[in-house]
C-alpha cells in the first residue's frame, strides 16, 4: 500500500496501491474478518477514494466528473471485492463536486460549487446530503444543508449515522468558524 485512505472494522483498507509503474486507488479485502490474506482490488476506476463505510461501501470524488457528481461503490453483499460502480449525477448541476463523507447507511456528505461561480466570479460553496432510497442503495435524493442569515459557504467534513454534520462555515467576508447540524438544528460555537 502506498497510501492509506481509511480502513473499516472488517479489516478491509482503501488507498492507493503500487501496481507496476502505476499506483492507482483499490482496496483490500480480507478472506474472514481482520484476516491476514485476501483479495486485492485496484482500478483506474477507482481514483480518488475519499470515504469507505462498514458495509464495505466507498466514495470516488473523480475529477473527471466533477460536472455532475461523484461515484458510490457497493458490494454485492457487506465487504466483499465483487460490487457494483454507480455513477450518483448531482443535481442541480454543479462544476464541482466533492464527496467529503459516508455513513453505514450510505448517506453521502458533499461539498458543491455551482456552475454560477464562474459568472458571478464570487466563490459560493453549498453543503448537501444524499441519502439513499433504501440503505446501501445506488438511488436516493439531495438536501441542502441550509445557513442561518450571516454565513455562507458551508463544507461538510464528517457525517454520522443519524446524518448529523460537522464542518466549517464563512461568518461575515472572510472568518470561518467550525459548525454542527444535529437534529436539523445549526449550531455554530461562540
Amino acid at each position: 500500500i502506498s497510501w492509506l485512505t481509511t480502513m473499516n472494522s472488517y479489516g478491509q483498507i482503501f488507498g492507493g496501491f503500487v501496481s507496476g509503474n502505476t499506483i492507482p486507488d483499490g482496496f483490500w479485502t480480507p478472506s474472514s474478518p481482520n484476516g491476514s490474506s485476501g483479495t486485492l482490488s485496484v482500478s483506474a476506476s477507482y481514483d480518488s477514494i475519499t470515504a469507505a463505510n462498514e458495509y464495505g461501501q466507498f466514495l470516488v470524488s473523480d475529477s473527471s466528473l466533477n460536472a455532475e457528481g461523484f461515484k458510490l461503490f457497493t458490494p454485492s453483499s457487506p465487504n466483499t471485492d465483487t460490487g457494483t460502480l454507480s455513477y450518483i449525477k448531482v443535481v442541480p448541476p454543479a462544476n464541482t463536486v466533492f464527496a467529503s463523507s459516508l455513513n453505514n447507511r450510505g448517506a453521502v456528505a458533499l461539498k458543491v460549487v455551482p456552475i454560477t461561480y464562474p459568472v458571478t466570479g464570487k466563490y459560493v460553496q453549498l453543503a448537501y446530503i444524499w441519502k439513499p432510497d433504501t440503505n446501501n442503495g445506488n438511488t436516493g435524493r439531495l438536501t441542502q444543508i441550509e445557513v442561518p442569515e450571516g454565513f455562507s459557504n458551508p463544507g461538510i467534513n464528517r457525517m454520522n449515522n443519524t446524518e448529523d454534520v460537522a464542518g466549517s462555515v464563512q461568518r461575515g467576508a472572510d472568518t470561518f468558524a467550525p459548525f454542527v447540524v444535529s437534529k436539523g438544528h445549526f449550531f455554530v460555537p461562540q
